[in-house]
């Protein structure tokens, strides 16, 4: 039995098929993409208003709704899969990962989803096979660590846990932090940057009144 290597998924921005995704985070919707002919009669193509009313949501595995967008859709307990999982991948959905509740909603409440994407695993059949998806605030009991990624901008692929020095749970804090600060700033400076155009508009508007 070929042993799975361990990956910390927390943090970044992935894209999934609805079945697919991982149990234990909480993933917010930032983009989501039909992939048939013709919508089921609950949803709508992305090419509709459907996506906007989604954009922050919380998901959890297999796409479950854990908590609806700040538009109030979609419905909690709802997915983006088929009712009978027949026909399966109907959506291809990007997310990004956190591994609490309250991370995830301090992300929505900022409402920047625009973040580049790093991971898409819509080309493996099924990434659960090889890969364990870890969430660092839970324990792991009875298992011995012989192949870990962690990521930190780029893929970074460990090949032994002897040659190693895993993260501390300070490191990992510090890093947590470090990125609530950059979610922070760019909003910040997403609102500077339509209060500097609103002033331009205005600073044009008094010169044609001259």
């Amino acid at each position: 039995m070929t042993q799975k290597e361990k990956f910390v998924p927390a943090g970044f921005v992935h894209k999934f098929f609805g079945e697919q995704i991982p149990g234990g985070f909480y993933w917010v919707l930032v983009d989501a993409k039909y992939n048939g002919n013709q919508p089921p009669d609950w949803a709508a193509t992305p090419e509709s208003w459907f996506v906007d009313q989604w954009c922050g949501a919380i998901l959890g595995e297999e796409s479950e709704v854990i908590k609806p967008s700040p538009k109030g859709t979609p419905v909690k307990g709802g997915s983006f899969t088929s009712y009978d999982g027949s026909p399966k991948n109907m959506y291809s959905l990007t997310l990004k990962c956190f591994e609490t509740l309250e991370e995830a909603e301090k992300y929505v409440k900022i409402g920047d989803f625009s973040e580049r994407l790093m991971y898409d695993w819509t080309w493996h059949p099924d990434p659960h096979s090889t890969i364990d998806f870890v969430n660092t605030t839970k324990k792991i009991k009875g298992i011995k660590l012989d192949h870990c990624w962690i990521d930190e901008a780029s893929k970074i692929s460990l090949t032994s846990w002897n040659n190693f020095n895993p993260p501390t749970e300070e490191e990992i804090e510090k890093k947590r932090i470090t990125q609530r600060q950059v979610d922070l700033n760019s909003a910040k400076i997403t609102k500077l940057e339509k209060e500097l155009k609103d002033l331009r508009e205005l600073q044009k508007l008094l010169k044609g009144m001259r």
